[in-house]
Parts: C-alpha cells; structure tokens; sequence
C-alpha cells in the first residue's frame, strides 16, 4: 500500500484539538500516513515535541525566508495573497 503524503495547518491557538484529531487520524486510518503538519509560527518548543511523539508526524516551522520565497510565488495569484498573511503570522 503506497504511503499517503498528508499536509495541515495548526498554531497555539488550535493545539489542543490538532492533538486529538491527529491521534485519530493517524490511529485510525487505514492507510500508512506521513504527515507533514506546518506551524504558524505560535507554537512551542513543547508543542512541537507532543505533536511529533504523535507518530509519523513531521513539524514544519516556516522561516523568514520561506515566508518570503512564498509571497514571491504566490504574487500572481490575488487570492492567495490576501489569505497568505492571515496563514503565516511571523
């Protein structure tokens, strides 16, 4: 069975249901998951090492030049530039 490549949003202020719901998904599902899950740039050091504990479950902390890289691929695109600064708030 191929694996199933999975990527989600989360910070602080959503932790506490990120935990469960990604224990479950990961518990539950019946196909292997590799979860990559992108920080908003809120959470803690602390925060970061539960949800990896989670299982095949990999946090991304985007920099300030990851941010800046996606703004410039994103500048085409009107839509996605209004939400981009909502998504990442470093």
């Amino acid at each position: 069975m191929n694996e199933l490549i999975v990527w989600t949003l989360a910070g602080d202020k959503t932790f506490d249901v990120s935990m469960i719901c990604l224990k479950s998904f990961l518990q539950y599902s019946c196909q292997n998951i590799c979860l990559y899950l992108l920080s908003d740039g809120t959470l803690t050091n602390e925060q970061i090492s539960a949800l990896e504990n989670l299982g095949n479950l990999r946090v991304i902390v985007p920099t300030k030049e990851d941010n800046e890289y996606i703004e410039q691929a994103i500048s085409s695109y009107s839509e996605l530039k209004q939400v981009h600064p909502q998504l990442v708030t470093m």
